[in-house]
């Protein structure tokens, strides 16, 4: 994905959005992996991929219509070719592990195919990704007045999670995940909603109401897992769901007014490696598990620290090859 986090709308740097991209993409270990003291977390999980699309979202905007909709294409390309090659990459680990090519090619496995879910759940990111910024240049090209309303469809994701086996008893888990998780539901509201957070971005600046809502959706997450695990519910309720979204934007916010917050390691996660940990975390851990150590009470941990020697190396392939090319191109004849 492009280093979205390089410039704000003005052109400066936002340090703590680097500390936050750390922390999601920790999440995301978290929620496939074990670790001791994983359901102190379990409230604020479902923060890390609406997140990375808000950030994504935020550097859309720049108040030129034209370079937001040149913006959106030429991420939505990277995007999809990322895809493309992340998949390819699962592909041959499952086909390593005895899986057939035609189990992929089948009518039933083409939708799944579509929203890239069908190698690794997790990677639906990157199809959401490549829509949602398509779906947002064509609003953006021909409708750009209905954007401000786009986080709506964010509701039938939680519809999904929550009585989706009622409305749609034949279909499988998978489908019902990828009915609430793709580039219409979850891609489009949060790039919208990163988008309109850049947009007005001067009327909370200074507003004191953001640490208030940041301070009370961080309550209401709590206290609802909380009121869930004392009744045994099986899914959150709306007060969750919404106390979510709110934590989701206030957080953001509080990104943006306090930009000049470090920790220098995770920024450096955040800045370089905490794509490819949230791309590859699913490799080292299936790996991890073939192996006889066990980590069961640091797994997500173990896996987490994995994952950026591993990134490393492909930065570092990644900044040869460009190089190589560029040397090509250069003594290239005319």
């Amino acid at each position: 994905m492009p280093n979205t986090t390089r410039s704000t709308p003005k052109g400066q740097s936002i340090e703590s959005l680097y500390l936050l991209k750390a922390l999601c993409a920790f999440l995301v270990v978290v929620i496939h992996c074990n670790m001791w003291g994983k359901s102190a977390l379990q409230p604020i999980m479902g923060i890390a991929t609406p997140c990375f699309l808000c950030i994504t979202g935020y550097f859309l905007y720049s108040g030129e219509k034209a370079a937001e909709q040149q913006k959106a294409i030429r991420w939505a390309k990277k995007a999809f070719m990322l895809s493309l090659a992340i998949n390819a990459v699962y592909l041959l680990q499952q086909l390593k592990d005895g899986a057939s090519v035609a189990e992929y090619t089948t009518a039933e496995q083409l939708p799944i195919l579509i929203t890239g879910t069908a190698f690794s759940l997790h990677l639906w990111y990157l199809s959401a990704m490549w829509m949602g910024l398509l779906l947002f240049y064509l609003l953006r090209r021909s409708a750009p007045a209905i954007i401000i309303y786009t986080p709506l469809l964010y509701l039938w994701s939680h519809i999904c999670y929550k009585w989706g086996t009622v409305i749609f008893p034949d279909c499988t888990e998978q489908q019902l995940f990828i009915m609430r998780c793709n580039g219409l539901i979850v891609g489009l509201p949060f790039l919208c909603t990163g988008y309109l957070l850049a947009k007005y971005r001067q009327r909370f600046a200074a507003a004191w109401q953001v640490p208030l809502c940041f301070t009370l959706s961080l309550f209401f997450l709590f206290n609802s897992a909380a009121i869930c695990c004392f009744l045994h519910l099986q899914t959150y309720g709306w007060l969750h769901f919404c106390s979510l979204y709110i934590f989701i934007c206030s957080l953001m916010l509080l990104c943006v007014r306090y930009r000049n917050m470090r920790i220098p390691m995770l920024n450096t996660i955040g800045r370089c490696h905490s794509a490819n940990i949230y791309f590859f975390h699913i490799l080292v851990l299936i790996y991890l598990k073939r192996s006889d150590y066990d980590a069961s009470g640091m797994q997500a941990i173990i896996v987490f620290l994995c994952c950026i020697p591993i990134s490393f190396l492909i930065n570092t392939l990644h900044a040869a090859s460009r190089y190589t090319c560029g040397k090509l191109r250069t003594h290239s004849p005319e």
